[in-house]
């Protein structure tokens, strides 16, 4: 799968996204989240990575662009994703098009696509409200927080994380039985 994760201005800007100055350290720069303003080279981008590994055996697809701000103008984002989408499409009729969830991009009426996932991220410390140690529960707000998508779903990205929890202070039995049973639930 390539991915376009290297996308100028693609990220959110939070401090897993990779976006200089996401970490808060004035030292580090100021986020920017600005992909669709290097529109042109981000397409460029995406039109060479395409050429270069389309016709590999391992190819599977290509991911548009992970973690999109919800700042972004959303009409402009879904034009971006068309765009990207035939440019994929121009290089491979079968390659897997991926795009990130932020705006829902399943329930804007694109038209023939085909071949498309919405990509997701589970982390359970955020998005998912107040984080819990029954994974049950945990299973059940990732499935709610999917309902309503329109194609399949791709986890981009997954966290064994402490799920909000301090588990430094656990005994280590529990923390491991935590670990344990958090990443099965995920899988």
């Amino acid at each position: 799968m390539c991915s376009s994760d290297l996308l100028k201005g693609s990220q959110t800007g939070n401090p897993t996204s990779g976006n200089c100055g996401a970490c808060g350290n004035a030292a580090c720069g100021k986020t920017k989240v600005d992909f669709l303003e290097h529109e042109n080279l981000n397409l460029k981008v995406i039109d060479f990575l395409t050429t270069r590994f389309s016709n590999s055996p391992v190819y599977l697809g290509f991911a548009v662009a992970n973690e999109v701000s919800s700042t972004a103008n959303s009409r402009e984002v879904m034009a971006f994703y068309q765009k990207a989408y035939a440019i994929v499409r121009k290089k491979s009729k079968d390659a897997l098009v991926v795009l990130f969830a932020t705006f829902n991009p399943s329930t804007y009426p694109f038209p023939n696509f085909r071949n498309v996932v919405e990509d997701i991220h589970i982390y359970f410390g955020m998005g998912f409200g107040h984080p819990s140690l029954d994974q049950q529960e945990n299973l059940d707000r990732a499935r709610r927080a999917v309902a309503g998508l329109h194609w399949h779903v791709l986890v981009g990205e997954w966290s064994l994380g402490a799920n909000g929890h301090n588990t430094l202070h656990w005994q280590p039995e529990q923390r491991e039985k935590f670990f344990a049973t958090f990443a099965k639930m995920q899988l």
